[in-house]
C-alpha cells in the first residue's frame, strides 16, 4: 500500500506489525497538538492581561523560538480568537485525547495534562461551541482569566 499513498502525502511511515501502531501515533500527535494549543491559550491570555498584544507575541514567538507549522497555523487562530470555521472540530479533539487517556491508562503511562485538555474541550462543548475548531479550546484561557469573547482583541 506505501507505494499507492506516497504520491498522496508528505512521507510513508511504518510503525511495525501492529495492526494498531500508526493510530497510536495519530493520537500522540493530536495529545502534543492539544498541548500545543493549551499553552497557546494560556500564553496569549497573560501577555494580554499584562497590556501587551495579542497578536505581537504570537508574531514574535512563531518568528523566532516557536517558528514551525503546528504554532503557526494554530497561532493564526489563537491570537484573535477565531475559531470558525473548524478543521478539526472539538469533538472530534475530545475523541482523541479520551483516547490517549485510554491509551494512557491501557499502558500504564500516566498523562496527566490529557485530563487538563478533556476538561477544557469538554467544557467548551458545553458552552455550545462544538462547531469550533480544536484551536478553539484556547478561549477557555482567556474565560477563565476573566476575559470576555466580545472584547477587542489587539
Amino acid at each position: 500500500i506505501a507505494p499507492y499513498l506516497a504520491p498522496l502525502s508528505q512521507g510513508v511511515r511504518d510503525f511495525g506489525d501492529a495492526p494498531d501502531a500508526a493510530h497510536v501515533v495519530k493520537v500522540c500527535g493530536n495529545y502534543l497538538i492539544g498541548a500545543a494549543i493549551q499553552a497557546m491559550g494560556e500564553a496569549f491570555t497573560l501577555a494580554e492581561k499584562s497590556g501587551v498584544s495579542r497578536q505581537d507575541t504570537f508574531a514574535f514567538l512563531t518568528d523566532t523560538v516557536f517558528n514551525c507549522a503546528i504554532y503557526k497555523n494554530y497561532g493564526k487562530q489563537i491570537a484573535p480568537e477565531v475559531y470558525e470555521p473548524a478543521g478539526f472540530p472539538l469533538p472530534l479533539a475530545l475523541k482523541d485525547m479520551t483516547l490517549a487517556q485510554a491509551l494512557g491508562d491501557e499502558t500504564q503511562t500516566p498523562l496527566p495534562f490529557v485530563g487538563v485538555l478533556r476538561a477544557g474541550l469538554t467544557a467548551a462543548i458545553a458552552k455550545g461551541r462544538a462547531h469550533h475548531d480544536f484551536a478553539g479550546l484556547a478561549r477557555e484561557a482567556s474565560e477563565n482569566a476573566g476575559l470576555s469573547p466580545e472584547r477587542e482583541i489587539k
